[in-house]
């Protein structure tokens, strides 16, 4: 026996086959990131899709600290007004045996009524080290609707005695139709690939 596992496609040599990757999920684009500040996509969005993931691999930071921030886009630019709020959560691991599940009272806003310019993956600060690298997803809905916007995210990171994977779901409160996404360092440049896929209807 082969060890060959996938959908429960039962074989008369005992073996299960694999799946053929399913044509609802494609890649859209790719962006790399050299000690850059931005990641984006834009003009991708269109009637095929109604959900859209952005997967950040081996993401290694300029700077101690940062945590990363997610933007929508419109007519090739950010959107930057005040119209973003997220709840935050993280699950946490150290070197002292600590594991615990917190929600977040800071990253982003936290008041539904109040926005501001961007929402949060709050886990431990990203650490600027090859040893330390992160990775990161952020999933964006219906972006063509006219009615507020929601998305999640999430993110993996890990310093020299910490680690988190911290969660986050945002609504987007103006009924902008939407064009792109961006993702950010809060403490600077980045370096790493970042991937868009999109869900068919």
């Amino acid at each position: 026996m082969s060890g060959i596992v996938s959908d429960n496609q039962g074989r008369s040599s005992g073996l299960v086959k694999s799946a053929a990757a399913s044509s609802d999920f494609k890649k859209l684009g790719q962006v790399t990131l050299s000690n850059e500040a931005t990641a984006s996509f834009d003009g991708l969005f269109t009637s095929d899709y109604n959900k859209y993931e952005m997967v950040g691999n081996g993401i290694l930071p300029a700077s101690n600290g940062g945590y990363y921030r997610f933007r929508v886009r419109a007519s090739d630019a950010d959107l930057t007004g005040s119209s973003y709020s997220n709840a935050n959560a993280r699950i946490y691991h150290d070197v002292n045996a600590e594991n615990w599940w917190q929600a977040r009272a800071s990253g982003g806003s936290e008041d539904l009524n109040s926005g501001t310019t961007f929402w949060e993956a709050q886990g431990v600060g990203n650490k600027d080290s090859s040893s330390y690298l992160s990775s990161v997803k952020f999933t964006l809905f219906a972006p063509l609707q006219t009615t507020r916007h929601v998305a999640e995210f999430e993110s993996i990171s890990e310093d020299t005695t910490t680690m988190s994977k911290a969660y986050g779901a945002g609504v987007y409160h103006a009924t902008t139709v939407l064009s792109g996404m961006t993702i950010y360092n809060s403490a600077g440049n980045m370096t790493g690939t970042f991937t868009l896929y999109g869900y068919v209807k």
